[in-house]
C-alpha cells in the first residue's frame, strides 16, 4: 500500500468515524457494541469495493483478523425465528 492509499483510507476510517459520532479509535478499539460493529462494517466493505484494499490492511485499519474482516464483507445474515 502507497502512502497515499493509506492516507485516504485513513480519511475514509475517520469519515465513518465521525458520520457515526466516535472517534476512530473506537473503531480500532475492542468494544463489540452492535452500533460500532455495524460502522466497521461498512468501513470495511467501502475500503475493500471502493478502495481495493487488501484484506490484512484493512484489519491493520481496524485493529482486526483479516479473518474478522472476511466475516464483514460478507452478506448479513438476519436470524428470525417463526413463532406458532
Amino acid at each position: 500500500m502507497t502512502r497515499e492509499e493509506l492516507f485516504v483510507a485513513q480519511l475514509t476510517v475517520a469519515a465513518f468515524a465521525r458520520r457515526a459520532k466516535l472517534t476512530p479509535d473506537d473503531l480500532r478499539g475492542k468494544r463489540r457494541k452492535r452500533h460500532i460493529v455495524a460502522v466497521r462494517r461498512a468501513v470495511a466493505v467501502q475500503l475493500r469495493n471502493e478502495l481495493g484494499i487488501s484484506l490484512p490492511w484493512i484489519g491493520r485499519l481496524l485493529n482486526r483478523n483479516h479473518a474478522t474482516v472476511i466475516n464483514y464483507l460478507r452478506p448479513k445474515k438476519c436470524h428470525k425465528t417463526e413463532s406458532n
